[in-house]
């Protein structure tokens, strides 16, 4: 809350059995004044998120990366 910016986690383990890679974020909705009002926060599935990306690529011919809180591929066409 503190730095008011997004986040984006390492990629890490998680869900069912704790095999699913998946990478967590956050972002900070700020009211008029300037101060957090709340945080929102989820999930990306790795997996998931590769099949889409594979989609988006075969449909558009674009090129898509995710990266992580520190600029490493976690995924990408």
């Amino acid at each position: 809350m503190a730095t008011k910016k997004s986040f984006v986690s390492d990629v890490f383990r998680g869900r069912g059995l704790g095999t699913d890679l998946i990478v967590a974020i956050s972002a900070p909705v700020l009211g008029p004044d300037g101060q957090v009002r709340l945080i929102v926060e989820g999930s990306l599935n790795l997996s998931q998120m590769t099949e889409a990306i594979g989609t988006t690529h075969s449909t558009t011919g674009r090129d898509l990366v995710v990266v992580d809180g520190h600029n490493r591929v976690v995924c990408s066409t």
